[in-house]
């Protein structure tokens, strides 16, 4: 069975759709990663529901002592093309 993209799932078949893309440096987070990095999660997973999804954007990502370890993107799936773990 594929893991591919099923269809109607390809950026091409859903004009206008989006992708979030979370780039973080792990080794950036300090003392506790694991709870540093559920905080960081965590705080995005409850303001995803208050964003605009279909528009680009692109927001920093920090730690608890405000240092900036990362972005969360919210980009055109177009312009992305296949992601990593599909290709």
């Amino acid at each position: 069975m594929s893991a591919g993209p099923s269809r109607g799932d390809r950026p091409e078949e859903n004009p206008g759709s989006m992708r979030l893309v979370i780039d973080l440096d792990l080794g950036l987070l300090p003392n506790d990663p694991d709870a540093e990095l559920r905080r960081t999660l965590g705080f995005w997973t409850a303001w995803l529901p208050k964003m605009d999804l279909t528009q680009p954007a692109e927001h920093e990502l920090r730690d608890s002592d405000h240092r900036v370890v990362g972005t969360l993107r919210l980009v055109d799936a177009s312009e992305m093309g296949q992601p990593e773990a599909t290709r």
